[in-house]
C-alpha cells in the first residue's frame, strides 16, 4: 500500500494552502505518520499538476504566483467572496537561466 486507506495524493509541504480547505480534505502527513512520507502533504482527493510556460522569464526577473482555491462545486460562478485557501508560490524553473530554450 502506497498511502494510508483513506489519501489518494502526496505533494510537497511547499503548498500549505491544501491545509486550508475545509472538510479535511489535506493533512500534514508528519502528524500521523511521522517521517515515512517526507513531512509532505496528504490528500483524500486526486490532485492535478499545474504547469506555465513562459518566455523570456528567468530566476532573477520571475514574479510570484497567486493561487486562490474556493473548495465547491460551482464552477467559475462559485468563485466570490473570500476565497477557502491563498497562497503566493514562487517561481520554479527545471534548469539553470539561459540554459534551453524549453522554459
Amino acid at each position: 500500500m502506497i498511502f494510508p486507506s483513506e489519501y489518494v495524493s502526496l505533494v510537497s509541504s511547499k503548498f500549505a494552502y491544501l491545509l486550508s480547505l475545509p472538510n479535511d480534505v489535506c493533512t500534514l502527513s508528519t502528524m500521523e505518520y511521522g517521517a515515512r512520507y517526507d513531512g509532505g502533504i496528504l490528500c483524500k482527493v486526486p490532485l492535478r499538476a499545474l504547469k506555465i510556460y513562459t518566455r523570456d522569464i528567468t530566476s532573477g526577473n520571475a514574479p510570484s504566483l497567486h493561487i486562490d482555491i474556493w473548495a465547491n462545486s460551482l464552477g467559475v460562478h462559485g468563485q466570490t467572496g473570500t476565497p477557502d485557501a491563498s497562497q503566493d508560490i514562487s517561481f520554479h524553473q527545471i534548469g539553470g537561466d539561459g540554459e534551453t530554450r524549453k522554459q
